[in-house]
């Protein structure tokens, strides 16, 4: 399949798959850890073509909860936005089935519904929030404090510094969007049981 790239950096997804690869150096070399979890939110759609791209997306993450052993859930926030809330010990499993669904968006060619894809990570006890633009194929750390309130702009620009090498990261600071109420603790009690 092609994919459009915008950016000339990485193509589309393409992109999701280098964090793949750069887990072992993200967590070895820099002391970032995965949390296991993942979440893809979709932007609010109405139209008849995108309420089927919503049914084609639940069925695909239903067959790789299947396959795979994932858990996910599904939760519309108060602006209209699904967010698709995955979570499976084994990361891999994790980016493949993100991987599998921006996959399907771009071939409907839907994939501007992909608001954002956010995987949490953990770094000297902060949570890191690594934020994947699909329309740019980039990642840029958010790192939210204060239960919400600030972002740790010191901790990102830090983490931008050392990790810039290692994955397509986000140049443009303009475009390194705060993304407030991410709904994982819906996923606590499913984490749980997974272990």
């Amino acid at each position: 399949m092609l994919f459009r790239d915008k950016t000339k950096k990485v193509p589309f997804s393409n992109g999701i798959l280098c964090l793949l690869k750069s887990q072992a150096q993200l967590r070895e070399v820099h002391g970032v850890e995965s949390c296991e979890k993942v979440a893809v939110c979709l932007k609010p759609f109405t139209d008849p073509v995108f309420n089927d791209l919503e049914r084609k997306i639940s069925d695909l993450v239903e067959a790789g909860v299947r396959t795979t052993h994932t858990h996910y859930r599904e939760i519309d926030d108060e602006y209209g936005f699904r967010w698709i809330l995955l979570v499976n010990p084994k990361f891999e499993d994790l980016v493949a089935m993100v991987y599998t669904i921006t996959q399907l968006c771009d071939e409907l060619d839907t994939g501007t519904r992909i608001a954002a894809i956010v995987f949490p990570f953990t770094s000297e006890g902060k949570v890191v929030h690594w934020v994947y633009n699909h329309q740019r194929g980039t990642f840029y750390p958010f790192v939210p404090i204060d239960e919400g309130k600030f972002r740790d702009s010191v901790s990102e620009f830090d983490l931008y510094s050392r990790i810039k090498n290692d994955l397509p990261l986000e140049d443009d600071l303009s475009k390194w969007y705060p993304l407030w109420g991410i709904p994982f603790a819906s996923l606590d009690s499913v984490q749980e049981d997974s272990r």
